[in-house]
């Protein structure tokens, strides 16, 4: 349902209806915003609107207790998981997309407090951590784009959170795709939310050093993966699978990883599954050291290293994950447009649902036009970089 409320009573969990607003007259190139957190609060705000529209069927409504509404994005601990008998039935991207940005929230505070816990040496019940898993999967298997699409949601400060967070997607995704199920993916998404526990050990001013690292730090820093199995361990948590990910998860077939030297059959599919989730999502972040490559760029440079670095079944996995191109990447059209895609089709992944923003011709945005370019006669021409162009796609892509 859609209501009106003054500017100033917007809260997380709550969905802002901009479609009866001209798009000329607000900077955000989509139809709707979920407030997620302060930051995009704030970019209503900025908008000086005494009044918006929220669409209750999508987000929170407008309560007396605020602390209801926050709840929307923010469960409690003590909320019951979906039972293995609920329903997984095929859902809308648009439709699973609500529910995907609720897990990602309460994902976001648990591996917070994961790492607050193991900074602290007060590491003790992983129970958050696996019922997180099984809503994940739960989310993936009813669509299988929504909760990937949230992975490029992250930014500088909060990357060592929010990347546990993307790699136990990927992770889910991969297994899924290899014709893994049930248990073995609740333990996927459990290894990925975990596998990097051990960097709540590592000082900040190493884990957000914006230029090279000393000999010093660089020892530091590669310790992680030991430091976090050494930590899970005297929590007295003992998955193998799980514990083997968190400890070797920069290992590499050629042996030339860290911390064993594993090489080969000696790394198993869980940890090479997590090798190519790792990689995939900390190249395609921006970090405080590097600006993201675009996701077409990952993508070739993962499957240049299959073989030597990755596991080559993994690696064609990703991209059945991802798609050829993946949500997020920014493509040239045949139409002289520029456009981000905005959906997956997993029957034709050369021809997804795309979002055209761009003129080439015109060097000017345009109204936005959404595109199923299966059904057109207009095709991809190339993956473009944003950079290179001076545009920000971020902010409209999940149109």
């Amino acid at each position: 349902m859609l209501r009106q409320i003054p500017t100033d009573k917007l809260r997380p969990g709550m969905y802002v209806d901009l479609s009866s607003v001209n798009w000329i007259d607000h900077p955000f190139l989509r139809s709707g915003i979920l407030i997620e957190d302060d930051s995009s609060l704030s970019e209503i705000r900025a908008a000086g609107w005494d009044n918006v529209t929220i669409d209750t069927e999508k987000g929170a409504d407008l309560v007396d207790d605020e602390r209801i509404v926050a709840s929307v994005i923010c469960a409690p601990k003590s909320v019951a998981i979906v039972s293995p008998d609920s329903s997984t039935a095929p859902t809308a991207f648009h439709d699973e997309l609500v529910t995907a940005h609720g897990i990602h929230a309460r994902a976001s505070e648990i591996i917070r407090q994961v790492m607050a816990d193991a900074r602290t040496g007060q590491l003790s019940d992983f129970n958050d951590v696996s019922s997180l898993a099984d809503e994940m999967i739960l989310s993936i298997t009813r669509n299988s784009s929504a909760l990937v699409s949230l992975t490029s949601l992250k930014t500088r400060d909060d990357y060592t959170f929010m990347h546990c967070v993307s790699v136990g997607i990927f992770m889910i995704g991969l297994g899924r795709q290899l014709g893994l199920t049930g248990q073995d993916l609740q333990l996927l998404g459990t290894a990925g939310l975990l596998h990097d526990v051990g960097k709540a050990e590592v000082p900040l001013e190493v884990l957000n050093k914006p230029g090279a690292l000393t000999m010093d730090e660089s020892v530091l820093m590669r310790a992680h993966p030991t430091l976090g199995y050494a930590a899970l361990v005297r929590a007295g948590y003992s998955v193998e699978s799980v514990l083997h990910v968190v400890l070797h998860h920069h290992e590499k077939l050629t042996g030339e990883g860290y911390p064993s030297g594993l090489a080969s059959d000696e790394i198993p599919l869980f940890t090479r599954i997590a090798s190519v989730a790792d990689v995939y999502d900390a190249v395609t972040s921006n970090r405080v050291y590097h600006s993201a490559m675009p996701p077409t760029a990952a993508l070739r440079m993962i499957r240049k290293r299959a073989g030597l670095d990755f596991d080559s079944t993994v690696a064609q996995a990703l991209i059945k994950v991802v798609g050829i191109y993946p949500i997020g990447s920014m493509v040239r059209l045949s139409s002289s447009l520029l456009a981000v895609v905005s959906e997956l089709n997993h029957h034709n992944t050369a021809k997804p649902i795309v979002l055209a923003f761009y003129s080439i011709q015109k060097e000017a945005y345009i109204k936005p036009e959404r595109i199923d370019l299966a059904g057109s006669d207009v095709v991809i021409e190339s993956d473009e970089d944003p950079l290179e162009w001076g545009l920000d796609v971020r902010r409209f892509w999940h149109l």
